[in-house]
């Protein structure tokens, strides 16, 4: 990764010099120098956007949060976050200081490694032609960070997994475009489907604002059914979900993670509350699978930010580690009310 490893060599002479100046050691450095680009890379584990986390003193703020509610899951001690958030003080120092913000290190660097996996692709084999997975692999891993799932995933993208086969023809482990006048179309049709994921996402964070104003402005007024629920009418293509029932969930659980009561968020602007997100264990989406409502508390849990984060975007056993613990303790309440599912069929869900 070229433009990241420009920012990192950069970023260890700026801490080179700071040790010149103040009289750190070298251990000093090489450590600052690593343990400030920790949440780079694993950032997609995290829920976290790394570059954006320096925008700002509050999203920075968010990211030693998340770092340190990490740690703690992974049973390290409380004073594991120090050496890190010092790093990256210094990393944020070092941005403010030699690119006045981080804005103009990204435009500098960064705005090419934020195209998508087809359109490198596609600049790649239109300059190139045929080549192999491995050579296109190399070529986008040295603009973006792929992670380890980075190959498989290219592989899905170009053999139909993602509709890749719209523009790819693929035979292992060759690739070529299959006919250019086919791109333009596709890469329009999966923008307008990043419109649609956009949307959906702004229809939860204003699900998650209107529980927190049904909290502040009226109160907790849910009355709880003593029978199952049938399943409610839906507009379009989702089913309304009531924040009452979510608000009066997240007042039961005291405004605290129910995966962990000792994740720690922040104080709500709007509720006064400690900020959790409510989240349907068995997803609203699989209603049409069920004969009674699963909006209803009982499906519902408080969860933290990055909680809620990882149950959606986590890794498998990090999906699989929530969802056991929370489905532990509803498992028996949600067969009350006519809601019978096994763990198994739960896990699936989420993949």
């Amino acid at each position: 990764m070229e433009e990241i490893e420009k920012i990192r060599k950069e970023f260890r002479n700026y801490l080179k010099e700071q040790a010149r100046l103040k009289g750190l050691s070298k251990k000093d450095v090489d450590t600052q120098y690593s343990d400030a680009d920790y949440p780079r890379k694993h950032a997609k584990e995290l829920g976290i956007d790394y570059w954006e986390s320096f925008k700002n003193n509050e999203n920075f703020e968010y990211m030693i949060s998340v770092l340190n509610d990490n740690f703690k899951q992974e049973g390290k001690s409380s004073s594991t976050i120090a050496p890190y958030k010092r790093a990256l003080n210094s990393f944020r120092s070092f941005i403010n200081e030699h690119y006045s913000g981080v804005e103009n290190l990204t435009n500098k660097f960064l705005s090419s490694s934020m195209n998508s996996y087809e359109q490198l692709i596609i600049s790649y084999l239109e300059n190139h032609g045929k080549t192999t997975i491995d050579e296109l692999y190399e070529y986008i891993s040295s603009i973006k960070n792929t992670g380890k799932t980075g190959k498989r995933y290219l592989r899905e993208v170009v053999t139909n997994r993602y509709q890749g086969s719209d523009i790819f023809e693929y035979d292992n482990p060759y690739v070529w475009l299959k006919n250019s006048n086919n791109v333009d179309k596709t890469l329009s049709d999966k923008s307008n489907g990043r419109t649609e994921n956009k949307e959906n996402q702004t229809d939860e964070e204003n699900y998650q604002i209107t529980i927190e104003k049904t909290i502040k402005d009226i109160g907790i007024i849910y009355k709880k059914k003593n029978t199952a629920v049938k399943k409610q009418q839906r507009t379009s293509i989702n089913y309304i979900r009531d924040p009452q029932a979510a608000a009066y969930v997240k007042q039961q659980a005291g405004y605290k993670c129910e995966f962990n009561n000792e994740h720690k968020t922040f104080i709500s602007d709007i509720s006064g509350k400690q900020y959790v997100e409510a989240h349907h264990l068995i997803p609203i989406k699989y209603q049409d699978q069920f004969e009674y409502s699963l909006d209803i508390p009982e499906n519902i849990v408080a969860l933290c930010p990055n909680c809620h984060r990882a149950i959606h975007h986590g890794t498998k056993d990090c999906k699989k580690k929530i969802i056991s613990a929370l489905f532990s303790k509803r498992k028996k309440i949600l067969k009350d009310n006519g809601i019978n599912i096994d763990i198994e069929a739960l896990i699936e869900m989420y993949k």
